[in-house]
């Protein structure tokens, strides 16, 4: 079986619930009234390739090739492989509030993340791979994501929403 990243699950679990619900003829509600079981069996029968936000499987497992295609492709990595050391060694992010906005916090974890997961597909470097599940952990722990402001919480989203793990093999 491929190993899902840290936060798949629930997202996936979530999101079929509530497909579960809208497609059995309800309205959406929230929570959706579906039985855990009903949303497992939808998580099993899933395809087991995962649908890419940014990019596919096969770019990801391209892209240390693609880094070197030449001067511009080796610059562009060189500069994402060299944010993504600089980040190794700062604190994940921190739930603090900008007046009554957390955007300043859920851009820098997408930035970071992404930077982070780039790297690590750039040069195999597992340390990057560790370093974006901190940066995940750190914002899945926040008490909540500003929902007060729906931009808030969907940039968070996305950050949390990529996979970044050393064991993508079969992906």
């Amino acid at each position: 079986m491929v190993s899902q990243p840290l936060f798949a699950r629930p997202m996936v679990g979530i999101l079929t619930a509530l497909s579960i619900h809208v497609a059995g003829g309800a309205t959406a509600a929230f929570p959706p009234q579906v039985s855990e079981a009903d949303v497992q069996k939808a998580i099993d029968a899933a395809p087991k390739r995962h649908p890419r936000l940014l990019a596919t499987g096969e770019q990801l497992r391209n892209l240390s090739q693609a880094a070197k295609a030449g001067p511009t492709a080796e610059a562009v990595a060189g500069h994402i492989v060299g944010e993504a050391t600089r980040l190794l060694d700062q604190a994940p992010v921190t739930r603090t509030l900008e007046g009554r906005r957390l955007l300043g916090q859920s851009r820098a974890c997408l930035s970071r993340v992404l930077h982070l997961a780039a790297a690590y597909y750039i040069t195999g470097r597992a340390e990057f791979a560790g370093r974006a599940g901190k940066e995940m952990l750190a914002a899945s722990a926040f008490s909540d994501w500003n929902p007060t402001h729906y931009l808030d919480v969907a940039e968070m989203t996305l950050a949390l929403a990529g996979q970044c793990q050393p064991q993508h093999a079969g992906h």
